[in-house]
């Protein structure tokens, strides 16, 4: 949709189109398809910018630096793309991953790369110099069993979830999330007693929301500089599927979506402010693609298993007036994602 909330449909891929990304300040849209090919589309037009074939396989994933001039695309060859949006240079990470890339994502500065191989490794391609070297730990070991990795905004740094069961080495948690800083060092350590399913960025960078696996029906808030807890809520659904956290100057509000339906709660009181039953379940997708809550921090948009866009007002007054998304009650093709802006 636009910034006025009105439907825009884009046409120009010629293959199936399998990831798409906001630009940091709202005006673009990229998109990657199935042939290989990148573009970038003009939000509020829909006009198409360029696009260019970058590879001959798939392109899964894209994210954008946080300046906004350059792309990064994961592709199914086990390689990671650099595009300039104002070059149209393309540089490829080295062959050293030959493994094939699980996760990757521009770190802080948009300098490098931080890349999560199949093997559940971490490496950082230096772009500049062509290098790729594995990430290390607190300990100087290689930094492996990584199953997430989340990008905070700007500054805010990575997140990396390492989930070890078993006999874990050097002393170091077998549950902990990890909060890489802008020097590429692991500066935060969020330690957890059981095998963690979901961690995020606040809306602003300045606290972590993590969660559990089912037994453990707890939510956690970490403030991300020191790594102390600042809260815990008492309570979440066994079968979660989303949490977000958004800051409104100094309140907390927790979105915590399960299959049917979700609750927003005002973290500093720990009371839910108000919940919504849906009619249909939430599709079987990765979380980070059924919705959340926009970048303004003014609405919660989901999709659901019937191919329904639906938004609603984060407010417990407004709540109720739920709106549909677009002018049409089911698209011609299934949802593959939902992406949020940042505006």
């Amino acid at each position: 949709a636009s910034k006025t909330g009105s439907p825009i449909r884009i046409r120009g891929h010629a293959a199936l189109i399998l990831a798409a990304q906001f630009s940091p300040d709202g005006n673009s849209l990229c998109t990657a398809a199935e042939d290989g090919s990148v573009a970038v589309w003009n939000r509020d037009s829909g006009e198409l910018e360029r696009i260019k074939r970058i590879s001959a396989q798939q392109i899964r994933s894209v994210s954008w630096n946080s300046v906004g001039n350059r792309i990064l695309a994961t592709a199914s060859d086990g390689k990671c793309y650099i595009v300039g949006t104002d070059t149209h240079r393309i540089e490829a990470s080295p062959e050293i991953l030959a493994l094939g890339i699980r996760r990757a994502e521009f770190e802080s500065t948009g300098e490098n790369v931080v890349i999560v191989d199949t093997q559940k490794q971490v490496w950082i391609w230096q772009v500049k110099s062509g290098l790729t070297t594995p990430l290390v730990d607190q300990y100087g070991a290689p930094l492996g069993n990584i199953s997430l990795a989340r990008k905070g905004r700007e500054s805010a740094g990575m997140l990396l979830v390492r989930n070890q069961p078993g006999q874990v080495p050097n002393g170091s948690a077998a549950f902990e999330v990890l909060v890489l800083n802008a020097a590429n060092e692991v500066s935060t350590l969020l330690p957890h007693d059981a095998q963690i399913t979901f961690a995020e960025f606040s809306s602003n960078g300045k606290h972590i929301i993590t969660a559990q696996g089912s037994r453990d029906c707890t939510v956690r808030i970490w403030d991300a500089a020191t790594g102390r807890l600042f809260k815990e809520l008492a309570y979440h659904p066994r079968f979660l599927r989303l949490l977000a956290l958004a800051e409104r100057d100094h309140e907390f509000l927790a979105l915590i979506v399960e299959n049917k339906g979700f609750s927003v709660r005002h973290v500093n009181n720990d009371v839910e402010w108000f919940s919504v039953s849906l009619e249909n379940p939430l599709p079987n997708r990765p979380h980070s693609g059924i919705g959340g809550i926009c970048g303004s921090q003014q609405w919660i948009v989901l999709t659901d298993s019937a191919d329904l866009v639906r938004r609603w007002p984060l407010d417990p007054v407004e709540f109720a007036r739920n709106e549909l998304v677009g002018d049409h009650p089911k698209p011609p093709i299934a949802i593959r994602q939902v992406t949020l802006s940042d505006e």
